[in-house]
């Protein structure tokens, strides 16, 4: 039963989920310690002579004391080949040996009942050893509550029989104390009102930190908005999107850290509470040694690391300073400032990333076993997840690296050039690692891997464009006109056509005598490269216009028979609407 006087009052209904689960905890905190009420005593340890093991003293039946014993004081924990003994809460010592045919858990069953009966006897004033050959016997009033033998002991952790006596008697006279401090309502009384007050303090500070969130959130919900009126208008509808992005993502971390703050003052709360009261005070003083052995823990980790984390800040700055000069030195070659044996300026900007990359790679190699946690499972696990993944990817990766090196040092091209690969012309924005990207004439960026560009014939127009970029067409005429008229005509096209170079000068070779015609090349030089799509055109269309004005049939394609008239255009409708008139030139 509990008294009357510790009764709880009922609280009025709670608006909150959380006042009740505070009323709750309180409630049990409370009822946990009213069946133990009784009567005071003081315990000192001293050492006195109990009766031989091998005939245990009776102990005489005494009145109760009015202490009230729950089977919940004793408790017997057998794991495999050992049982603890726990009396309040709180262990009391770990039973290996088998004594007079007494398994562990039949020792922990004897000793619980011995401080059961004093405790009811009220003789609890004195906790003290007696060593008796091989065995240490915990008395408690003169009379044995438990042994202690060699069989007992911890041989890994290098334990002696009297450390582990006098460990036992500790552990067994703070629990006959609290057991004692059960029989005082002042004290309790005091607990009880201080646990009340760190709760309402508990509570206090979540609500301040609630508040406090609250307020961060709108502060930083004004910012955001007042940013978004100073975005341009076209991007408005942008700006709220990022601005709603940006809001969610704060408010998600402003409430991880305030729920993390929440948590540790949780924590403190119910450390301090539970080592309030006597039947929970093992439980707090868990917690505690918990909070403080991981403070240690952490402590201790930061002081060791210093050695290693000084070693690898170094070997990052010294890593720095070399991947600065190497950039400066390469750069410079790039530029053309200075010269390196083996080294071009097309090929210093890749070979500068590679070095560059081999530094920090030593850099990360040498580090390594200076990091913290290098040599923890998890690390090395994550290490050896993450080498898999490289492994099982780096296939198409290697493949298209190596061709680029292979690209790169063989300085088939470079940006800038006017190139031709496969279909793709166009001029080259970068020579990747992986990839070779394309400017077209028609202002298409195309990216084609390096592998690729590897496997196909590759024309490179700038490589001796201070020589011209040569350009070439072929046309198809008949038997029945003379070549050399056709010769003519081409060179003349050629002459009309602006941005051909006039040295050296246009020239046509005969590369074909087919079946129905020959074929006929007009070589020519150009000055841009840039330039060749739209010269060839003006260049196809004079073609054209000096053939149909001297009555000339081209017979490409292709040729079957010949047509009753010459497939020709009159000069009345060379330039029909919406044609532009006829300039000179065009």
């Amino acid at each position: 039963m509990i008294p009357s006087s510790l009764s709880p009052r009922p609280l009025p209904r709670a608006r909150r989920p959380w006042l009740w689960l505070l009323f709750l905890v309180v409630a049990a905190i409370v009822g946990s310690q009213t069946p133990l009420l009784g009567q005071e005593s003081e315990l000192t340890a001293e050492e006195t002579t109990p009766p031989p093991p091998e005939s245990p003293p009776e102990i005489p039946a005494e009145e109760p004391t009015g202490i009230t014993i729950t089977d919940d004081m004793v408790a017997v924990a057998p794991v495999d080949d050992h049982a603890d003994l726990e009396f309040m809460n709180r262990k009391i010592t770990r039973f290996r040996a088998e004594i007079m045919g007494l398994p562990p858990s039949s020792r922990v069953a004897d000793a619980g009942n011995r401080i059961q009966e004093r405790v009811k006897a009220g003789a609890i004033d004195r906790v003290g050893t007696l060593r008796v050959g091989d065995s240490i016997f915990v008395l408690v009033n003169d009379r044995p509550v438990l042994v202690i033998t060699k069989g007992d002991l911890d041989q890994v952790a290098g334990q002696t029989l009297e450390e582990r006596a006098m460990a036992a008697a500790g552990n067994l006279e703070k629990a006959l104390a609290e057991v004692t401090e059960l029989s005082r309502p002042r004290e309790l009384a005091i607990s009880l009102v201080a646990s009340v007050i760190a709760t309402a303090l508990y509570v206090l500070l979540l609500w301040v930190l609630r508040k406090l969130r609250q307020a961060i959130e709108r502060r930083f919900v004004k910012a955001t908005g007042t940013k978004l009126q100073k975005s341009v208008a076209g991007r408005i509808a942008t700006a709220r999107e990022q601005r709603r992005r940006i809001i969610d993502l704060s408010r998600r971390l402003v409430s991880l850290l305030f729920v993390a703050v929440a948590l540790v003052i949780t924590y403190l709360w119910l450390t301090f509470v539970l080592r309030r009261f006597p039947f929970t005070r093992p439980w707090g003083e868990a917690l505690g040694d918990f909070l403080l052995a991981t403070a240690a823990w952490m402590g201790n980790g930061i002081v060791a690391a210093i050695p290693g984390l000084f070693i690898v800040v170094v070997i990052f700055v010294l890593t720095r300073t070399a991947s600065k000069i190497v950039d400066m030195v390469f750069a410079a070659v790039e530029a053309g400032r200075i010269d390196v044996p083996g080294i071009y300026p097309e090929t210093a900007g890749v070979t500068r990333r590679l070095v560059i990359a081999a530094l920090w790679l030593l850099a990360i190699v040498l580090a390594y076993p200076h990091i913290p946690g290098s040599n923890s499972m998890a690390f090395k696990g994550l290490s050896v997840f993450v080498g898999a993944v490289l492994s099982l990817g780096s296939t198409g990766v290697v493949n298209q690296a190596m061709s680029g090196l292979m690209l790169t040092y063989s300085r088939a091209l470079r940006v800038d050039d006017f190139v031709r690969v496969g279909d793709v012309e166009g001029t080259v924005l970068d020579v990747g690692i992986l990839s070779t990207k394309i400017r077209t004439i028609a202002r298409e960026e195309v990216t084609v891997p390096n592998a690729v560009v590897i496997s196909k014939e590759t024309i490179n127009f700038t490589r001796f464009s201070d020589e011209g970029v040569a350009i070439n067409t072929t046309v198809t005429i008949g038997y029945d006109t003379p070549w050399r008229q056709v010769q003519a005509l081409l060179v003349e096209a050629a002459e009309r056509t602006p941005g051909l170079r006039d040295e050296p000068a246009p020239f046509v070779l005969q590369t074909g005598l087919s079946d129905f015609y020959p074929e006929y090349r007009l070589m020519a030089v150009i000055d841009q490269p840039e330039t060749r799509g739209r010269v060839l055109s003006t260049l196809h269309a004079n073609i054209q216009d000096l053939f149909n004005e001297y009555g000339i049939q081209i017979m490409s394609p292709h040729y079957r028979e010949d047509p009753e008239e010459p497939l020709l255009v009159p000069p009345d409708r060379r330039n029909p609407p919406p044609a532009p008139p006829e300039t000179a030139g065009s």
